[in-house]
């Protein structure tokens, strides 16, 4: 499984909010099964990915300690939430893109392809 990362970017692309938003909300849901991410929240201007599982150390200590001691199971237990959100606003002729959160970069490099097709504009 990929390792964790903080992140914060932002991109600014030339075309309608709308259009953007649903380019991105289409290649994200058709890569949902591979990335492990879900599609939990969309809103007008936002989606929000999340995704849940279990490191593979909780693996480990539980195939060990359900030898050794049946405590070994309350590993089980843990797992680890990831949360990222996308929020796409309008200016003028372009959209603004904030994406930030916990993920992996697998999440990122899905969502740089779906917005690929569009043209960087300069930052506000």
């Amino acid at each position: 499984m990929a390792k964790s990362q903080n992140f914060n970017e932002m991109y600014v692309v030339e075309g309608d909010v709308d259009d953007v938003y649903q380019n991105v909300l289409t290649v994200l849901t058709s890569f949902s099964g591979t990335t492990g991410y879900q599609v939990n929240g969309i809103r007008p201007s936002a989606i929000i990915l999340t995704r849940k599982y279990r490191p593979t150390w909780v693996w480990v200590v539980a195939i060990l300690g359900l030898v050794f001691f049946l405590i070994g199971l309350l590993a089980l237990f843990y797992s680890v939430n990831e949360t990222v959100t996308i929020n796409l606003r309008a200016n003028k002729k372009t959209t603004q893109i904030d994406i930030g959160g916990m993920g992996n970069a697998e999440i990122l490099t899905v969502f740089n392809s779906a917005i690929a097709n569009y043209k960087r504009a300069e930052r506000p």
